[in-house]
């Protein structure tokens, strides 16, 4: 990887080359500030139709990664996300609860947890668990997506370009 410093010679002489860079600085500025909002509404979430919609606005934003993806054997049962009804997202298997789709978790909405032994406050609801589970997996897979962008603008806003 070639890096160039942004200095009045590479300015004059890899002219193209920075204006390349500044595009690409526009781009991963407006990707991040995308991403910056959907965090914000994930952390906020206090639902699972909810989540499911942000769900689906990431991923028409071109926040695309397998983990969130259609899997007819994983969390997201489905053809494509655009699509995905709530009956065909799949969460639980966690804290010794069961795997349900979104509208049977939605029907146990103030079931408590319990006595357990896994330290969890027994007044805690199976659906505050089952959210909390949801919200971590778009939460970890958007900010890893966004991981490499932002070492990039980091390093642009140093300075440093690089040609990649």
């Amino acid at each position: 990887m070639k890096v160039l410093k942004d200095n009045l010679f590479n300015r004059i002489f890899r002219g193209k080359r920075l204006q390349e860079q500044q595009r690409k600085f526009i781009a991963t500025s407006l990707y991040l500030e995308k991403a910056t909002g959907f965090e914000r509404a994930i952390v906020n979430c206090d639902s699972l139709l909810k989540m499911l919609s942000i769900h689906k606005d990431m991923w028409g934003s071109g926040f695309k990664d397998n983990s969130i993806g259609p899997d007819h054997d994983g969390m997201f049962r489905c053809e494509d996300i655009p699509s995905m009804k709530p009956e065909e997202v799949f969460l639980g298997n966690i804290y010794d609860l069961w795997t349900l789709p979104i509208p049977e978790w939605e029907s146990q909405r103030n079931a408590l947890i319990g006595e357990n032994s896994f330290l969890i406050n027994p007044g805690t609801t199976v659906y505050q668990i089952i959210l909390d589970q949801y919200r971590g997996v778009l939460l970890s897979n958007l900010r890893y997506m966004t991981r490499e962008k932002r070492r990039w603008l980091e390093a642009y806003n140093n300075g440093w370009l690089y040609s990649v």
